[in-house]
């Protein structure tokens, strides 16, 4: 059997060639042709690391997921407070796809397509985001700049859906703008919420 080890930049450029490829063709439309020429390896080499076309959306998701959330764990460890942790969280999830449109749009647009991969392989990785971002939630919670009431389950969704809708229009507007522009207006949606403070009522006539 051949050994994958022997050149690791192969199945780096194959990744990077099916990312290409799905976000300008489509997933359906994309051919293992297409990948292996954009690549430049021959066919049969793309099935000497993957064995169908398949195959190629959970590696992506797993070459992207792995590395982000051991950066975000290792950042996220050099902060003390809670509300700056939850910052530095939108702040590395909206620059990691902002900076990447083509990503970005398999992330957004393909990956959702794919029933099974949704169903399966991504319960892993969105659940330790998912314990990350309640992980924060609760710090706050307890240190007393978030509420004491507050739900962190359903607040940790709230937030990976605020930062998933921003993704979403900004692939679907062309890539267009900085992304990480969002970050001020979403920190302080979820840290001071949409009640008015008694600072922020109109005076009374």
């Amino acid at each position: 059997m051949h050994d994958t080890r022997e050149q690791p930049g192969k199945r780096a450029r194959i990744l990077a060639a099916a990312i290409a490829s799905f976000s300008r063709h489509g997933f359906y439309r994309t051919r293992i042709r297409d990948i292996a020429r954009a690549a430049g390896v021959a066919d049969g080499t793309v099935y000497l690391y993957f064995a169908n076309k398949e195959d190629l959306l959970p590696a992506i998701f797993e070459e992207v997921m792995k590395p982000y959330l051991a950066d975000l764990e290792v950042e996220l460890a050099r902060l003390a407070d809670p509300c700056d942790k939850l910052r530095k969280l939108m702040e590395m999830h909206l620059s990691r796809l902002g900076r990447d449109r083509g990503l970005a749009t398999v992330f957004q647009v393909e990956l959702r397509h794919a029933t099974r991969f949704m169903e399966i392989y991504a319960h892993g990785y969105l659940n330790d985001y998912f314990r990350i971002i309640q992980g924060i939630l609760e710090a706050g919670r307890a240190d007393g700049c978030l509420r004491e009431n507050l739900d962190t389950a359903q607040a940790s969704s709230a937030i990976f859906g605020m930062l998933d809708e921003a993704v979403t229009a900004w692939v679907v507007r062309g890539g267009e703008g900085d992304l990480t522009e969002r970050i001020d207006g979403l920190h302080d949606l979820v840290v001071h919420g949409l009640a008015c403070t008694p600072s922020d009522e109109a005076p009374s006539a």
